[in-house]
């Protein structure tokens, strides 16, 4: 019962639409229905320009985001979306270029007629003294003594000055007027030669980056930490790798206190999970405020 109370008025829709798209399309092509006045000319073609744009705003409604969804999303409705895709959607874009075609032509008597309109309020300003003074006759010219105020309007003719090649004085000034010309200035353009790559371009250049020594020391430092059952220390750990034998015990020992500092053991920090212990030699005397670090120990959190 539904679907074809949908089918019945999507036909209708459909006529309608079409009818008054036609409808337009006959006015704008006859230019309208005759009036008397220029303003009756005027509010006619407004109310047929406010027309096409319902029309317009009517034909962008057609295919609203909600309605498809709504016919889209649901499988129960998919009868109802074929007959609305045949009936409207399909005749969309006719209908759109109909609606331009229509409007294009509205806008531009909209314009012709603003352009008129200064010269027909003369015409009927003059129409208007003519019917005051039936008896008005145009005076002679020869009795003017001075010149009305629209001839003041008239542009004149426009006239332009050719040279007379066929007169020797004429050539003879064109050459003088030549010389003073100054030499156009040559350009030449040079093609580019699209460029090869050398070789057979298979080679690219690779850099490999290598760690220093000190680094790969610490990356092999915190490997062995996390897995050491006990506070492993950093200078004797050192002293037992053989390849680490060349790096300073002090600046190996600077560079891991670093380190820890800079990785971190907050929330955040990479050494969150690791416990560290700073071994220090005894002050020399109370108050002399150095710190000497001789070993840092670490170790993973239980």
């Amino acid at each position: 019962m539904y679907g074809s109370d949908f089918d019945v008025g999507v036909f209708e829709l459909a006529s309608l639409v079409n009818n008054e798209l036609l409808s337009l399309r006959v006015i704008t092509e006859n230019q309208f229905a005759n009036v008397r006045t220029l303003a009756e000319k005027q509010r006619q073609n407004e109310f047929y320009l406010d027309r096409a744009e319902k029309i317009g705003e009517a034909i962008s409604m057609l295919e609203g985001d909600l309605l498809l969804g709504t016919l889209e999303g649901s499988t129960l409705l998919k009868p109802l979306f074929v007959v609305y895709q045949h009936q409207i959607l399909a005749r969309l874009q006719e209908w759109r270029a109909t609606h331009l075609d229509i409007t294009a032509v509205l806008k531009a008597f909209l314009y012709r007629l603003r352009q008129v309109e200064p010269e027909a309020r003369r015409l009927r300003a003059f129409a208007h003294f003519l019917r005051k003074n039936p008896d008005y006759q145009l005076p002679e010219i020869d009795s003017i003594q001075a010149l009305p105020s629209w001839s003041s309007r008239f542009a004149g003719l426009r006239l332009k000055v050719h040279p007379d090649l066929s007169s020797s004085q004429t050539r003879e000034s064109l050459v003088d007027v030549a010389k003073a010309i100054p030499a156009a200035k040559i350009i030449i353009i040079k093609e580019r030669v699209a460029g090869h790559p050398i070789g057979d371009g298979s080679d690219k250049p690779v850099n490999v980056i290598q760690p220093k020594p000190v680094q790969l020391a610490f990356h092999r430092y915190l490997e062995a930490a996390s897995s050491a059952l006990k506070p492993l220390s950093a200078v004797s750990w050192k002293r037992q790798q053989q390849e680490f034998t060349e790096l300073d015990d002090e600046a190996w020992l600077l560079y891991t206190i670093h380190a820890i500092q800079m990785l971190g053991k907050g929330p955040k920090g990479r050494l969150r999970e690791f416990q560290t212990k700073r071994r220090e030699a005894p002050r020399g005397h109370p108050r002399s405020g150095n710190i000497v670090v001789t070993d840092i120990e670490l170790w993973k959190k239980a």
